[in-house]
């Protein structure tokens, strides 16, 4: 029998796997029969920062949080100033492979913010960065991301990159460079 792991987020259910589980509480439930079922593929990540919830905003909204953020080389083409509807592309070299991207941002607050991929490498990619303070001097950050993957050959690429195991290392990654720059 099949078994997704979910843990409540907000008003819906995330269903997570994998390593997620090691970051984050679950409960085990059984998912619903059918033969048109199709789950969305759920990703979450949860730290604390020793910082102020305005420095962690203040933070993600400077147009240079995204290079600091990511692993690789990287190049911006476009990085509005964050506010609903704003815009950033980039292209993020994976070794000698291109991975061009282009992103719209949503629900801007001080208390996070979500980009939704418009073009890139997954047929959807939304993800929500929600800051809860815990004191004045402590924020904790919740990274969820809903992805699907292209079908076919397209899709090949996204699976390795964009694997429960390479989102593991790529939050990692993000959780460090988050930590360094807020000290």
């Amino acid at each position: 029998m099949l078994f997704a792991i979910s843990r409540p987020t907000g008003n819906r259910i995330s269903q997570i796997c994998g390593f997620d589980t090691l970051f984050t509480p679950f409960r085990a439930t059984q998912p619903p029969l059918g033969n048109n079922i199709h789950l969305m593929p759920t990703f979450n990540y949860t730290f604390t920062v020793n910082a102020p919830l305005a420095d962690v905003t203040h933070f993600h909204r400077d147009t240079s949080a995204l290079k600091t953020l990511s692993p690789g080389p990287m190049q911006l083409h476009r990085v509005d100033p964050m506010a609903d509807g704003s815009i950033s592309e980039f292209t993020m070299w994976l070794g000698p492979v291109p991975v061009r991207w282009r992103a719209v941002h949503s629900n801007v607050s001080q208390h996070g913010f979500t980009d939704t991929q418009e073009s890139g490498p997954l047929a959807f990619w939304q993800h929500t960065h929600r800051f809860e303070a815990i004191d004045e001097n402590q924020t904790r950050i919740d990274e969820h991301i809903e992805y699907e993957y292209y079908k076919g050959l397209r899709g090949l690429f996204s699976h390795f990159v964009f694997s429960k195991l390479g989102l593991m290392v790529l939050f990692t990654y993000r959780q460090w460079a988050t930590k360094r720059a807020l000290r």
